[in-house]
């Protein structure tokens, strides 16, 4: 499967996920079961393992952005490890323009949706925004969520991987930001949406880096062993 294809699949994604919370209840629907009447009105967030998710949920993907960067710096130290440069700077860069400029930077501070907890709906006094839907900017931080553009960091190694290891990367990408990402909804912090988008959004992302780069575009970059070297 090339970028180009996995790109438009990745734009078709974000479309239709757009699309389905716009015209359903479903965003609304995920915190409901995360909330009560009664205070505390979201127990999940003090009970595990949404607690550990909270703390926790970045950690994987900060520790694959700084193997990433020991990588990278190796890869010029010995040349048996050349073939790595492309690969690390890959990742960091994915890192750096999903999770760090568009979610966190751009999306999260200029959308200003509010966060479930902060709604009507849920005992607070905002009103609900859909997805991509314009609030007001640095007032509402829940689109998109940080923690699970963190956590589908991992799908992005579908394209610099082979064989069943891409497969691997996606499959357990996908698995993990599907479980941050309901560990955020049930503590009320964020909305189905909120959470399905990023993994959208890294997945497309990294398939337009693809596009873009010097490497022929129908070539999947592999990792070599250490101690091979790679014309």
């Amino acid at each position: 499967m090339n970028a180009k294809r996995c790109f438009g699949i990745g734009l078709g994604l974000m479309l239709a996920l757009t699309l389905l919370f716009w015209v359903t209840d479903l965003d609304v629907r995920g915190p409901a079961l995360g909330y009560r009447p009664e205070i505390p009105h979201w127990t999940w967030a003090h009970r595990e393992p949404c607690l550990f998710f909270h703390r926790f949920g970045t950690w994987p993907g900060l520790a694959l952005l700084a193997g990433a960067c020991v990588g990278w710096l190796l890869a010029f130290r010995n040349p048996a490890r050349e073939a790595w440069r492309f690969p690390c700077l890959y990742v960091i860069a994915l890192t750096a323009l999903g999770p760090g400029l568009l979610v966190n930077g751009i999306l999260k501070n200029l959308v200003g949706r509010p966060r479930p907890y902060e709604t009507v709906a849920f005992g607070g006094t905002r009103d609900f925004l859909r997805p991509f839907e314009l609030g007001t900017p640095f007032q509402g931080a829940s689109f998109m969520s940080g923690h699970a553009a963190m956590a589908f960091l991992f799908v992005g190694l579908f394209f610099v991987l082979k064989g069943w290891k891409r497969w691997a990367a996606l499959a357990g990408g996908i698995g993990l930001g599907l479980l941050v990402g309901a560990s955020r909804v049930l503590r009320g912090d964020h909305y189905p949406s909120d959470v399905l988008l990023p993994g959208a959004l890294i997945f497309t992302l990294s398939a337009g880096m693809m596009l873009f780069t010097s490497k022929p575009r129908d070539v999947i970059i592999s990792v070599p062993q250490p101690g091979r070297i790679e014309n």
